[in-house]
């Protein structure tokens, strides 16, 4: 057998025994997306398999790393990595396997199987796996900004709630929007900004037990979203939850913004603008990092439909 051919077998060894020293000098000379099985799985692949939080950093840090490869199931790295997070809970590696996913958040990973997010919100949503669930969301939270996951999870809680019997479906929502907030903050394009708008009807929609926990819920997606930018071609649907909201909204693009929320807006909208918010924000002071934030705005949710719209950046 030739050395060439030696080469998949000595990486796949590498992981499976956690060596990381091998692991180092093998990326000196091979493809680290090369395929290692008939699965088309890659050496990141088999690392999230096996939960090698060491192997899986030095993997990501390797510039040629493809984040975007898909095995044979058509899953991503990020896919397999939350399917192994769900199905590894009891397992003595299940900090490894949390690690891992927020790895792969960080490093911007995607989802690219739907079926990934089906499975595990699906059947956590039947067994009433809350902590798993609020494990995700939580998680999502602190590491992902992603316009697409974004749409996924709320897509996949959405459609399979009627398998839900538990207590806390208005906290797995009102969880859910604070991802939705952060994904606003993060993407100020108008693109983007439609796409979270396009996800309103899962908020909407839903069952909840309060109506004015959904209230505020949508109330407070809608202000940052005007924040940020977005006018409304139509404020009918708002108008029904809360008139004056309807009536600010149909007002701030028509209003000089304060100097205070067009150097922020202008800050955001830069080449460096999600620097400013993501892998570079501890490098901020943290007054800055505040007001970057929107941290003021954060304070005075949730918002009720009396509230005093007209303070906001007219």
């Amino acid at each position: 057998m030739s050395q060439e051919a030696d080469i998949p077998i000595d990486f796949e060894s590498a992981i499976i025994n956690n060596d990381v020293n091998v692991l180092q000098k093998l990326l000196m000379e091979v493809d680290v997306n090369m395929c290692l099985n008939w699965r088309h799985d890659s050496p990141l692949f088999l690392a999230v398999k096996l939960s090698r939080e060491q192997v899986v950093q030095m993997l990501l840090l390797s510039p040629a790393c493809d984040l975007r490869h898909v095995n044979a199931n058509s899953y991503s790295a990020l896919d397999l990595a939350l399917v192994i997070a769900y199905d590894n809970q009891r397992e003595p590696r299940q900090s490894a396997c949390w690690a891992i996913v927020e790895m792969l958040l960080e490093a911007e990973a995607e989802p690219a199987c739907p079926s990934a997010m089906l499975y595990v919100i699906r059947s956590a949503l039947k067994l009433m796996d809350e902590a798993f669930l609020f494990r995700l969301i939580s998680t999502l939270v602190a590491h992902c900004a992603s316009v697409h996951m974004h749409q996924l999870l709320l897509c996949k809680l959405h459609r399979n709630q009627p398998l839900y019997s538990g207590k806390h479906g208005d906290e797995l929502l009102e969880q859910a929007s604070d991802f939705t907030v952060k994904v606003i903050k993060r993407h100020s394009d108008k693109p983007s900004l439609a796409r979270v708008l396009a996800c309103l009807p899962y908020f909407t929609d839903s069952h909840w037990t309060s109506r004015e926990r959904r209230r505020a819920v949508i109330l407070k997606v809608a202000v940052y979203l005007s924040i940020l930018g977005w006018v409304w071609a139509d404020l009918y649907g708002l108008a029904q939850i809360s008139p004056t909201l309807a009536n600010w909204c149909y007002r701030l693009p028509r209003t000089v913004p304060s100097l205070n929320h067009l150097c922020r807006l202008a800050l955001l909208s830069g080449p460096l603008g999600r620097l400013y918010l993501g892998s570079e924000a501890h490098k901020l002071p943290k007054i800055l990092r505040s007001y970057l934030n929107f941290t003021e705005v954060d304070a005075l949710t949730p918002f009720s439909a009396d509230f005093d719209f007209d303070s906001l950046y007219l």
